[in-house]
């Protein structure tokens, strides 16, 4: 479990500072934003963001990779917000495959480099974080 250096004496859990939380909450967003492009792909409605014409096996890896990310992205900003042990590491991996699927995505369509501002935010609040944070087993 992470936990920062003070404790929230009612719940006793990790209290989570406001850079932390704000971290928490663009990856909260950001899951819910690759679900919504997921859902609006399964419903046809993709062609109003697209600046290109995608073939449609492209467009059915791209949903499964969105509805993976959004998922693994709510899961990882639970146990981020619960202080569990994988919650940090979750997070970690999370914007990584973020990373590299945008990386996917610019090449696509140059408007995916969007899906950059979230995990290079999160690397940064958790880096300034991190003498906060202390992972133990």
């Amino acid at each position: 479990m992470y936990y920062q250096k003070t404790m929230d004496k009612k719940a006793m859990r990790p209290k989570l500072s406001t850079q932390l939380k704000a971290a928490a909450g663009l990856n909260l967003l950001q899951a819910a934003m690759r679900l919504m492009f997921f859902y609006i792909m399964m419903t046809g409605g993709i062609d109003q963001f697209l600046e290109v014409t995608i073939n449609p096996s492209t467009l059915q890896a791209l949903s499964i990779v969105f509805l993976i990310l959004g998922t693994a992205g709510m899961l990882s900003t639970y146990g981020f917000i619960k202080g569990t042990g994988w919650g940090v590491k979750a997070i970690l991996t999370v914007n990584v495959l973020t990373i590299l699927f945008d990386i996917w995505g610019y090449l696509v369509q140059p408007s995916a480099f969007l899906g950059f501002i979230v995990p290079v935010l999160t690397f940064i609040i958790l880096a300034k974080e991190r003498k906060h944070l202390e992972v133990t087993q």
